[in-house]
């Protein structure tokens, strides 16, 4: 499981707060904030995933994020809140995401991802004589735009 779903959900009528670790049962939830069946709650803060969830996000949806999330490996914990946003919303992330489907390399600059691209994956052939002058970093640079990675502190990832 690459990522722990934290969620702070706050009973409306009361003001009690908890935060809960999901995937987690809306019975659950209820029963710790002390909500009957017609009492409201809202999704009062949340640690990741800006843009994509909010006060109304519905408990089965961030169950079904929570599942989904446990599918990546923890080495790729860092790319997930940005895997999440490259999605635009949660549907479309459980929908669509399969990690089989993303090429992702251990860089952390453009330079490297340039160097990468070139040495592993033979992107483009540079003729010796001219490698010491091949300018990686703006190589690594163009195709990060052009493949909209997705980038974390170690990795770079794209489609």
């Amino acid at each position: 499981m690459a990522s722990n779903l934290k969620i702070c959900i706050q009973n409306i009528q009361t003001g009690l707060y908890k935060w809960f670790e999901f995937p987690e049962s809306e019975q659950t939830i209820r029963k710790s904030l002390g909500l009957s069946d017609h009492d409201e709650y809202l999704i009062a803060d949340w640690d990741d995933f800006n843009g994509i969830i909010n006060e109304y996000t519905s408990i089965s949806s961030l169950n079904r994020l929570a599942e989904k999330l446990q599918e990546i490996p923890d080495n790729y914990s860092s790319l997930i809140n940005d895997w999440v946003i490259h999605y635009n919303s949660i549907d479309n992330f459980i929908e669509e995401f399969d990690i089989n489907n993303w090429t992702v390399a251990e860089v952390s600059r453009d330079e490297d991802f340039g160097a990468y691209l070139i040495e592993e994956l033979s992107a483009i052939k540079i003729p010796d004589n001219i490698q010491p002058y091949f300018d990686y970093e703006a190589y690594g640079r163009d195709a990060r735009l052009e493949l909209n990675c997705v980038i974390s502190d170690q990795y770079y990832a794209w489609q």
